[in-house]
């Protein structure tokens, strides 16, 4: 479907909406209406990966094990 790196940008058309025959082909009838219900703001922030498991956003080996 897409690659670990995907980001949510992928899923918006140029005009800052969400992409909705994207989202029909890659998700559930479900899933697309609980990514509808999410609201876009109206300026851009750049996306970046995060992992949620460290305070400061950053993978670390240490942050891997303590997360399993």
């Amino acid at each position: 479907m897409f690659p670990i790196e995907a980001k949510v940008s992928w899923l918006m058309s140029l005009d800052g909406n969400w992409n909705l025959e994207l989202l029909c082909n890659c998700f559930t009838e479900n899933e697309v209406a609980l990514i509808l219900s999410i609201p876009i703001p109206n300026y851009h922030i750049k996306d970046k990966l995060i992992w949620h498991f460290s305070r400061n956003g950053v993978y670390t080996v240490k942050s891997g094990y303590w997360a399993t």
